[in-house]
This record gives structure tokens, sequence and C-alpha cells, in this order.
């Protein structure tokens, strides 16, 4: 039996000031059924049908999304790739420890750099990213149960600080971490000062992680963190360094979603292995950006080549190598189905 996300009713042309939704622009609407699609969330429409306008039945209707969505290989898109509220240009990474056979891959400079961290103390203070000098930081005051985890500059206040970063208003909780575990031994909790009962948890993927202020939980091995100050690491799972670099700036605020997709006899669940797959590349950000699909990176294709298709258009983009990039507009997406050439 198999079991799917359900993302909710879709807000494409419910009206502005509604309880249902905020109203979203045709760019917002694009997103937000890409997304759904791509995720095989159950497509329900949240409008009153009659009301609807052209371009959104355009949208409703579009053949190829309805296939992405009902894709009898019945996989969920993962994401790839998340900036995080703040659009300031770090992505964490769960990788093996420097130490082990495999490094975090594209770390700048050498292969620890991006996992070297420094505690104030002992058992807590702030927790400092080494290469780039910024402090783990609860985004917006840890103000959601879920609250996302980024690197600030120490100094919320600091000019040019991201605006998630500026938690002044909760006197700098959410900058500094006590840490429960014992050096050289037991691994325990790292819990954001002034959040008790609420701890870091790392959401593993299979390429990067996203980190989260969740609920405190003692059999829960993502939130059981060793910190090896010899060593200037921050270990989850006892295997995975804690591990950040900057993204790319043009990508700093696109998210990717990457699924694979049926393809006859030879469909594969596994994305590396898959002859088809569909991309979602989410701008979140307030201006266009290039958002850019590696093919052996994002994908796991070593062949170099990929036939694209962009699925709102309903037209083939051609054939590329190695890579496809294009400008996307603010909040909208690229909706691509890919075939390995």
């Amino acid at each position: 039996m198999a079991y799917y996300n359900d993302l909710d009713m879709l807000l494409i042309g419910v009206q502005p000031g509604t309880t249902a939704g905020p109203g979203l622009s045709h760019a917002e609407a694009r997103s937000h059924l890409a997304l759904w699609a791509a995720l095989k969330s159950p497509l329900l429409i949240g409008a009153n049908v009659p009301n609807l306008t052209t371009a959104q039945l355009e949208l409703l209707t579009n053949a190829e999304m309805i296939a992405v969505n009902q894709d009898p290989l019945g996989r969920q898109a993962r994401r790839l790739a998340f900036t995080g509220s703040a659009d300031h240009g770090v992505s964490y990474q769960a990788c093996a420890c420097a130490s082990g056979a495999v490094p975090c891959p594209a770390a700048a400079g050498p292969a620890d750099d991006a996992q070297r961290w420094s505690l104030s103390s002992a058992q807590g203070g702030q927790l400092v990213h080494i290469a780039s000098g910024q402090c783990l930081t609860l985004e917006n005051c840890g103000a959601t149960r879920n609250a996302a985890v980024s690197l600030c500059p120490c100094d919320t206040a600091a000019p040019g600080a991201p605006a998630a970063c500026r938690n002044t208003t909760c006197a700098g909780a959410g900058r500094s971490w006590s840490w429960q575990g014992v050096a050289g031994g037991k691994p325990g909790h790292l819990t954001a000062d002034g959040f008790g009962g609420m701890c870091l948890q790392a959401i593993l993927g299979p390429q990067r992680t996203t980190l989260r202020q969740l609920k405190c939980n003692d059999a829960d091995p993502r939130q059981q963190w060793a910190v090896d100050a010899a060593r200037a690491t921050v270990q989850a799972e006892g295997e995975h360094c804690l591990s950040a670099r900057p993204l790319p700036t043009a990508n700093a605020t696109t998210d990717k979603y990457v699924g694979p997709l049926s393809s006859g006899s030879s469909s594969s669940n596994r994305i590396a292995t898959a002859a088809r797959a569909v991309a979602v590349l989410f701008n979140r950000g307030g201006a266009d950006a290039t958002a850019t699909l590696d093919f052996a990176a994002d994908l796991g294709w070593q062949g170099g080549k990929a036939r694209v298709r962009d699925v709102w258009a309903r037209q083939d983009l051609g054939e590329f190598e190695g890579s496809w990039s294009a400008t996307v507009a603010t909040h909208d997406v690229a909706f691509l189905t890919l075939e390995a050439a």
C-alpha cells in the first residue's frame, strides 16, 4: 500500500481576502500547482469552478502536469536544495566526516573546512562556523514549532543581516545553544537558549539536509549530537558531520525538487537509474534568478546528456549536455520533464 502527501486544497482561483487563501499571481499559481503535481498530492480544486479564468483553467487542465501527478511509478519528488526563508545563500549538508572515505562534496577550500565549528564552551554558547565566521541561528526568533535554522552574522543587528536573522525582538535567544552531551562520550541534545523542550534536528536527505527546531525526543538519533572540540566537528547519528557551504549567488533563492518518472519496462524507483525524471526549480526570491539543473550532481545521471521538456509550455526545449539553465521570474517555476539521452 502506498501513502502520499495530502498538501491540502489548491488555492488557484480562490479570491483574495477570503479565509481560504490570499489570492495568487499567475506565476505563484504555476508554482503552487507544479509542486503539488511533482509531490503527487491529490489535486483538489478549492475555488468556485465557474469563476475560474481561462488562464487558471488552462493550468488546472494541463495534460502533462496531470500526467506527472498521476505517473504510474507513483514516486514523490524530493527536495534536493532548499535555501531557507532568509534567502541568504547557505545550504546544509549531512556528509560523511572528512576523516572517512567520503568528504563533503563541493566544499569551498580543503575538504573539511565546511565541517568545522567552534562552540564557546564545553556545554554551550554560540556555535560558530569557522570558515564563514557566522553563527547557527534560529530564523525569526524560532517563532514556529519547526523553525528553520540558518547561518547568520553572529551579531544579528549588523548592517546587511538577512531579515530572518534579525532576532533582536527575542533578546538574542536562538543564537546560543546548550549541549547536553558529554565530551568524548555520550551525544546529546542541542537546544537553543530560550526554547526549552525544543531541540535541533537534522532532516537527512540523499545529498543535503535541512535543520529544524522540533520537540525533543530522546529516542530520535537525528537529535543526538556529538561535539568533538579537538576536530571541531558536530556530528548527528554518529556518522554525519554537520557541514555548511555557500551556494552560488545566482541560485541563492531557488529550491530544487526532483523525482523519477515511469519509462515502461525499464522504470526505476531511484532517480539516478531512472530513464525519465521530473524537476521543479522554484524561485522563492523577490527578483528574477538563474536556475540551473546539473544532470550529474542533481539527478545522478552520469551520461552527460538529457532531453528537456517544459511542462507548462508543452514544448521540447532540446537536448542539453551537462546541465540546463534558464532565468526564472520571481515566485515562478521551471517545471520540467527530462529523459536521459
